[in-house]
């Protein structure tokens, strides 16, 4: 079986185990955004990995591997991602230092260059809140730094300006859960229900 038919395979679901994925994420006989796609998906099918396993993504010359590494790295244990993602801050690419800083929120990262990042995640979110999605991840970003009412003011927001996208109703209902407020759950599940009834 050719690299080419096994990454096929794969993307049409077949199984692979994380050594299985890294072999075929360090393919040199497929091209860059190939394997970027199989680094991008080792978080999503295997459920931890260590600093040995990305490390050579993150430092990779090709700013796509490095980008796919930043977006796998939640899969990482904390202590890890501190180690192996801090270089990432610095990356020359903007959206390498936001997904890398994605993954470094709520980790005690005071930097300038953490800071830095962060500033260009919120920016980017920022423009992205005419849809539900932009909302929903600066919400996220918000909970992670402890910006409770912050997060939960983005969640209906993201519901007023997209009405049809259910991850936020159902963000805001588990935040009010988290928050042991039982009575306002129910709320945006009910909303929910009427305005995406297919879900």
């Amino acid at each position: 079986n050719s690299d080419e038919e096994k990454y096929i395979a794969f993307m049409h679901g077949e199984a692979m185990n994380k050594n299985e994925m890294l072999r075929l994420a360090h393919a040199k006989t497929l091209p860059a955004i190939k394997r970027a796609t199989v680094v991008t998906m080792l978080s999503s099918h295997i459920e931890t990995l260590t600093d040995r396993d990305l490390r050579p993504f993150i430092r990779n010359r090709e700013p796509l591997m490095r980008l796919a590494a930043a977006q796998a790295g939640r899969a990482l244990p904390a202590d890890e991602r501190l180690k192996s993602y801090k270089g990432l801050l610095n990356d020359k690419y903007k959206s390498v230092r936001v997904a890398a800083v994605n993954n470094l929120i709520g980790l005690g990262i005071d930097s300038a260059a953490f800071k830095k990042a962060l500033d260009e995640l919120k920016a980017s979110n920022l423009i992205n809140q005419w849809r539900g999605e932009g909302n929903l991840n600066q919400s996220l970003v918000e909970y992670q730094l402890g910006n409770v009412q912050e997060a939960e003011a983005l969640l209906k927001q993201g519901i007023k300006v997209d009405p049809f996208f259910e991850a936020n109703y159902i963000n805001l209902a588990e935040l009010y859960r988290s928050q042991n407020k039982a009575a306002l759950e129910r709320q945006p599940l009910e909303e929910a229900m009427k305005a995406v009834p297919t879900s």
